[in-house]
């Protein structure tokens, strides 16, 4: 029961967090999608659908969001292709998880010049919760 208590508070940190960080950044111009306006959208890149849909959601028409990963497919084990690497490297905000399960996006950001971009490393705005020791749970060896 604490645990869930607990992830709750995570995810409604996290999506504030996407929130925030979204409308900071719907004001900021750089090259990208033109609105019918003639203002220019904001370019988001995000490496799961989650983040994609809460930035769909919360930001609507005023940013243009893509997917690296299509749907099903094991973040663990991806290879990005020259085409995501570019979309990152002219993105104006990259959201991900971070961890292990993004081990692959450290490298390409390591790689690239990424002084314009704005990054949101999800995992860094949720504090981590050591897993409860359970009477009978074998101990992991490392």
């Amino acid at each position: 029961m604490k645990f869930r208590k607990t992830y709750k508070r995570k995810q409604a940190a996290v999506l504030l967090s996407v929130f925030l960080l979204v409308t900071s950044v719907a004001g900021c111009q750089r090259v990208g999608a033109v609105k019918e306006t003639g203002e220019e959208k904001v370019n988001v890149v995000t490496t799961i659908f989650p983040q994609y849909d809460f930035v769909r959601q919360i930001a609507g028409d005023n940013v243009e969001v893509s997917m690296l990963l299509k749907p099903g497919e094991e973040t663990h084990s991806y290879e990005p292709t020259p085409q995501d690497i570019l979309k990152i490297q002219n993105c104006d905000l990259f959201i991900y998880v971070g961890g292990e399960n993004d081990e692959w996006v450290e490298d390409i950001l390591d790689s690239i010049d990424t002084e314009h971009i704005r990054l949101l490393r999800l995992i860094d705005c949720v504090d981590t919760v050591n897993e409860e020791h359970v009477e009978g749970m074998k101990e992991e060896t490392v």
